[in-house]
């Protein structure tokens, strides 16, 4: 069939998609400081803090087939004709992006405009939308979808989080002392569908006679997906930490530090929810029994701070984490009613979260910082900046991964630039590096996902007109570097996604 008649296409059908979601956050805290100016000076500090966040969440989703005005999708047996015309739905004008001539042009859709059910887009010509609110005979609805993301799709969620803390810093000399400690009791509810088909029910399909109509459809939906699953969790975890700053000549610093904190599990992966591709044989699945991750992080750096403007550092740093949280894709979902689906979607692939054994994630950082402020006339407005950051990972998935890498850390990064700051003008022209790193894991190599290195240009700039108001211009990208681009192991191609440059203007105004 030619790709490039709209006829030689079957597929006719009409999504729409309706979702919202609303956050409220509440909290309160208190702190109190007590200073010590004896022989030694210190002071103590102790707070407490009450933290509530409740979401609620809907995602509707609606389809319907084209089946025009004979009602019957496709060739009508009774007429011998097929009166399902996408051609009058078709984009008349549509633009090549680039240097793409040699491929063949391919018939677009046109989308909904305005004056329909969204106003995401705006073009002209007779589209899917317009048809079904004026004709909605010539559409079949897809209900057993309808029903079940209506009732699959409500989500609500609450977390809340108490804290309190106790610290204190003790100056030696030239050797300053900072501990403490911090306790924090997190409690989390989450509310979602329940999929369960009940022996009564099964009775009740087991004993229905004839083809399956709209009405019985949208009852059977109904009571597999209506019930309610709550999952609830609560843990409590001290975080201590102990700091040391020593300044032997003035301007050089020593720092060594250490410190514990805690990596919440992102609230949509403790919501249970699971969306199912049919097209692409995919699913992408929740998690809510993830656990939090924790980290115990080693720092030692080394400050030196030159006149008249200049700052020279390198820090070395050390992160042990525990139950490190990490997206998993390309697992296969297996045959058998205990495949974790009911024995359905065999061999279709599977993505969700998991909790990791323990992670080490080692390296450096090295910064430069200068104001030519010992220059003359025009040259002293100039600065120089730059920082460079290693680290090397290594993770103990507790399962059968491809990798020992642990996504989401770049394993390379620099920045450079070069600024230009005299009242009322000030202008930053900088270079941003990120190299490959990795963003998903997999249990076989072909199924591992990286993110492309990155190098970029961005010039910001400030013009003050007076006190109180400034004029801005930003244009981030210059060199047109994609952005999210990603590929599997072996350089095969996942995801390009470039916008170009982006040119951000306006005026500040402070009273």
């Amino acid at each position: 069939p030619d790709v490039t008649n709209i006829n030689s296409y079957l597929s006719n059908r009409y999504n729409h998609r309706v979702f919202a979601g609303t956050d409220k956050y509440q909290g309160a805290v208190v702190n109190i400081k007590k200073q010590f100016n004896g022989p030694v000076p210190s002071w103590i500090k102790a707070g407490l803090r009450v933290r509530k966040q409740d979401r609620n969440l809907f995602n509707d989703q609606y389809s319907w087939n084209y089946i025009g005005p004979d009602g019957v999708m496709g060739i009508n047996p009774a007429t011998g004709r097929n009166d399902d015309n996408l051609a009058q739905f078709v984009q008349p004008g549509i633009i090549r992006w680039g240097k793409l001539d040699r491929y063949a042009l391919l018939p677009w859709l046109t989308r909904p405009g305005a004056d329909t059910y969204y106003d995401t887009y705006d073009y002209s010509g007779y589209n899917f939308a317009t048809a079904l609110r004026e004709h909605p005979q010539y559409f079949r609805e897809d209900v057993a979808l309808s029903t079940m993301t209506k009732l699959n799709n409500r989500q609500q969620f609450q977390e809340t989080i108490n804290a309190g803390y106790l610290m204190g810093n003790v100056e030696l000399g030239k050797l300053r002392v900072l501990g403490g400690l911090r306790v924090e009791e997190t409690k989390v509810e989450a509310e979602g569908a329940k999929n369960e088909i009940t022996p009564a029910e099964a009775a009740l399909r087991a004993a229905f006679v004839g083809p399956l109509t709209e009405a019985e459809i949208r009852r059977r939906n109904t009571a597999q997906y209506s019930g309610r699953l709550t999952a609830a969790g609560d843990y409590r975890k001290i975080f201590p930490g102990l700091h040391f700053k020593y300044e032997p000549i003035r301007g050089l610093l020593a720092r060594l530090g250490y410190s514990t904190n805690i990596g919440r599990p992102p609230i949509g992966t403790l919501i249970p929810r699971t969306t199912i591709n049919n097209e692409t044989r995919a699913i992408s699945s929740s998690n809510p029994s993830l656990k939090p991750q924790t980290a115990d992080n080693f720092d030692l750096g080394v400050e030196y701070y030159f006149e008249p403007a200049g700052l020279i550092s390198a820090t070395v740093f050390l992160k042990e984490m525990k139950q490190f949280i990490f997206t998993k894709g390309g697992q296969i979902v297996g045959a058998g009613p205990d495949n974790g689906f009911g024995g359905d979607y065999v061999a279709y692939t599977l993505t969700s979260q998991s909790n990791g054994g323990q992670a080490r994630v080692r390296g450096f950082e090295l910064a430069y910082h200068q104001q030519f402020t010992f220059l003359r006339g025009f040259w002293k407005a100039f600065g120089a900046y730059a920082n460079y950051a290693r680290n090397d990972t290594y993770g103990d998935y507790g399962g059968a991964i491809a990798t020992t890498k642990v996504a989401g850390f770049v394993p390379e990064t620099a920045n450079a630039g070069i600024s230009y700051i005299r009242n009322p003008l000030s202008i930053r022209f900088q270079f941003n590096y990120s190299s490959r790193r990795l963003v998903l894991v997999a249990p076989t190599p072909a199924r591992l996902l990286y993110e492309r290195a990155r190098s970029a240009l961005d010039l910001k700039s400030v013009y003050k007109f007076s006190k109180n108001y400034s004029f801005f211009l930003d244009v981030t990208n210059l060199n047109s570097a994609e952005e999210r681009a990603r590929e599997f192991e072996g350089g095969r191609r996942g995801l390009n996604y470039n916008t170009g440059p982006l040119l951000l203007t306006g005026i500040n105004a402070n009273y």
